[in-house]
C-alpha cells in the first residue's frame, strides 16, 4: 500500500498538467530496442499516462525516411552514425548528460615513463562505446595524431587500462597512478582534472521545422527519464539507463543522468574531433 501511495504521488509530481497533441514516435535500430521502447510505452498506459510514447523499427535509413517524412518523430544514434542522419537534414534536440563523478580515466603502473606512455597496448572493452572513445582521444593525444586504430592488449600488467573512475576499487588501483591529458601521473583521487571524458555517446535527433513540436518532444524525453531514469518513479518497470534482457546501453548509455538541449564539450572534445578520431577505426587485439 505504501509504495502505491508513493508511486501515486510520484507520478502526480511528474506528470504534465496538460495533455500532448503527439505521442513522441521513436524510431529504433534494433528488435531489443523496440522491445525495451514498447515495455516502456505500456509502462506509461499502465499508469494512465497516455499519448507519450509510439515505438516503430527500421533500419537507419529507413527511420530517416520515416522522420523526414512525419511517419516517426526521433531517433536515437550514437556519435560515429549521427552524419549519416545529418546528411539527410536531421538535427540533434538532445545530448546524454553523465554525472560529474562518472568520468573515463587511464590508469598506468606508477613508473610509466614517457617511452611506455607512446608504446603500451590499451586495455578496455570494446564494446563500451565510451571506454572506446576515450582510447581514441588517449591515442590523439599521446601520437599528436589521429590514428584511426587501436592496439588493444587483453592483458592489464603491461597496458594503460580505461575504466570508469565509479569503477575503481582498492585492488585495481594498488601500484597504479591516473594518466592526464599532458602525458603526467597523478593520484587516483584526481579525477575531476585528470581523465579522457569525450562527452555524450547518444543524441535523439529530429527533423527540422516545427519548432512548437520540437518543444513538445524534449519535454517528453525529460518526462521520460523522470519515470525510467535512475530515481524515477516507474524504474521498477523499466529502466531507460541499465541492463535490459541482460544488455547494457539499449537505446541509451546506461549512464545517463540527464538530457542536454545543448552538447557539453568536455576536455575540448567537439563533435568534429570525435569524429575525425573515430575514422573508420578497427581495435586490433594482441
Amino acid at each position: 500500500m505504501l509504495y502505491k501511495l508513493l508511486l501515486i504521488f510520484c507520478l502526480t509530481a511528474v506528470g504534465q498538467a496538460i495533455g500532448y497533441r503527439q505521442a513522441a514516435r521513436l524510431c529504433v535500430l534494433r528488435s531489443i530496442e523496440f522491445s525495451k521502447c514498447n515495455d516502456m510505452r505500456q509502462a506509461l498506459i499502465d499508469n494512465h499516462l497516455y499519448n507519450r510514447l509510439e515505438c516503430t523499427l527500421g533500419t537507419i535509413d529507413e527511420c530517416i525516411r520515416k522522420i523526414n517524412y512525419n511517419e516517426a518523430d526521433v531517433m536515437v544514434l550514437d556519435t560515429k552514425m549521427q552524419h549519416l542522419a545529418f546528411d539527410k537534414g536531421l538535427r540533434s534536440i538532445l545530448w546524454e548528460l553523465y554525472s560529474n563523478d562518472d568520468v573515463i580515466v587511464a590508469l598506468g603502473n606508477e613508473n610509466l615513463t614517457l617511452a611506455d606512455l607512446k608504446k603500451y597496448p590499451l586495455n578496455f572493452d570494446e564494446r563500451d562505446l565510451r571506454l572506446a572513445h576515450s582510447a581514441l582521444f588517449f591515442n590523439k593525444i599521446r601520437f599528436g595524431k589521429n590514428t584511426c586504430e587501436i592496439q588493444r592488449s587483453l592483458d592489464q600488467r603491461n597496458s594503460i587500462i580505461f575504466i570508469r573512475q565509479k569503477d575503481l576499487k582498492y585492488g585495481n588501483v594498488i601500484g597504479k597512478k591516473l594518466i592526464c591529458r599532458d602525458l603526467t601521473l597523478r593520484d587516483v583521487s584526481d579525477y575531476y582534472v585528470c581523465n579522457f571524458e569525450t562527452g555524450p555517446i547518444n543524441a535523439i535527433l529530429s527533423r527540422v521545422g516545427d519548432f512548437a513540436r520540437r518543444g513538445e518532444l524534449i519535454s517528453i524525453f525529460n518526462e521520460l527519464l523522470r519515470y525510467f531514469g535512475p530515481n524515477g518513479c516507474l524504474r521498477n518497470y523499466v529502466q531507460l539507463a541499465g541492463l535490459y534482457q541482460g544488455e547494457h546501453d539499449v537505446i541509451f548509455n546506461e549512464d545517463i543522468q540527464l538530457f542536454s538541449a545543448i552538447r557539453t564539450e568536455i576536455n575540448g572534445v567537439t563533435d568534429s574531433d570525435m569524429n575525425a578520431m573515430l575514422c573508420d577505426g578497427n581495435i586490433i587485439e594482441n
